[in-house]
């Protein structure tokens, strides 16, 4: 685009458009070209008027750009691969619109239209996308069915520091937990034992996990989007601000795992470009493109390079409404 061009509209907002989804896509247009709503205004088209049918829909302050340095490695996350490869609804048979069956579908891929985490159809979708964004359920318990007092129903962690949000792959998270602690950073008990295990080190390293795994709450992408935005808007029990942590740093992330996942159910192989699963690597990936959906800043995430290096979601509400509208409406 010439660096001059002055007042011309990348969406126009006919009567009765997605107003949320277009500001969206024109923020992200902003960013991607490193232009502000001064050069590229939002219009809004009104069919009554020949003379001037459009006008000017104004501004939302947008934050200050954060230059983030492109990585040499081609394979590595950015945001832009989030936009391309995961979020994209247009993508034939993408993984990350298939990840939202119910409980009693983890791991396996539900097409649109198949029964989902938060029932059938568009209305459900959206009921539950502003509940979760209400932050109603954000002081639940997330170490629910660990053993002990830490994972009793309906009663929240009792740390007594600010406990930031680790996300990660399951064994990074375990790893880091531990050498907050100072302990063996490996497992080496039975596999049964392994979420115990990591729940109660990460809460005695006061560190937020989402590691719910009672029968009566069973995990999906549902529970997994509700304490993604809890986290992000600072609201865990505890947290005791927005920081966020990352057990792997986001700019590490090999995009070639997400398009054969090497983790349970797919250790194995079998989930593959084409295939009925995903694995648990691949709630990681998700959980970061999300983020740098909902949050105005992020860019910065791919900046991010140690795991005690905090992050802080400026969220952006729209943002987050305009995504659930795709995800209840699919293409």
């Amino acid at each position: 685009m010439p660096s001059g061009a002055k007042r011309t509209p990348l969406y126009s907002l006919a009567p009765g458009g997605n107003e949320l989804r277009a500001r969206d896509v024109h923020r992200r247009f902003l960013d991607a070209f490193g232009l502000d709503e001064a050069q590229v205004p939002l219009l809004q088209m009104d069919l009554t008027s020949s003379s001037t049918p459009f006008t000017a829909v104004p501004a939302r302050r947008l934050p200050p750009r954060t230059l983030v340095p492109r990585d040499a490695d081609p394979f590595f996350l950015t945001g832009a691969k989030c936009d391309a490869m995961v979020l994209n609804p247009r993508r034939s048979r993408s993984k990350f619109w298939e990840m939202w069956g119910s409980a009693s579908e983890a791991w396996t891929r539900v097409p649109p239209g198949g029964a989902a985490c938060w029932g059938r159809g568009a209305e459900a979708a959206r009921a539950f996308f502003r509940k979760a964004l209400s932050g109603d359920q954000c002081d639940a318990n997330w170490f629910e069915g660990a053993s002990g007092a830490l994972g009793r129903r309906g009663t929240p962690p009792g740390f007594t520091v600010a406990a930031p949000a680790l996300l990660g792959f399951d064994d990074t998270i375990f790893k880091e937990c531990s050498a907050r602690l100072g302990k063996q950073e490996w497992y080496n008990g039975p596999g049964s034992g392994f979420n115990d295990e990591l729940a109660h080190r990460c809460f005695e390293a006061s560190v937020n996990v989402l590691r719910v795994f009672s029968h009566e709450r069973p995990w999906s992408m549902c529970q997994n989007l509700q304490w993604l935005v809890c986290a992000g808007k600072g609201r865990l029990p505890g947290q005791g601000g927005r920081a966020m942590h990352f057990a792997t740093p986001p700019s590490k992330l090999d995009t070639r795992t997400w398009i054969t996942p090497i983790s349970y159910p797919c250790e194995h192989g079998g989930c593959g470009v084409g295939e009925l699963k995903y694995a648990v690597g691949d709630v990681y990936f998700a959980e970061l493109c999300l983020l740098n959906r909902f949050c105005r800043n992020g860019g910065q995430l791919f900046a991010i390079d140690g795991p005690r290096e905090a992050f802080e979601c400026d969220f952006d509400e729209e943002a987050y409404l305009a995504f659930a509208e795709d995800l209840a409406t699919p293409a």
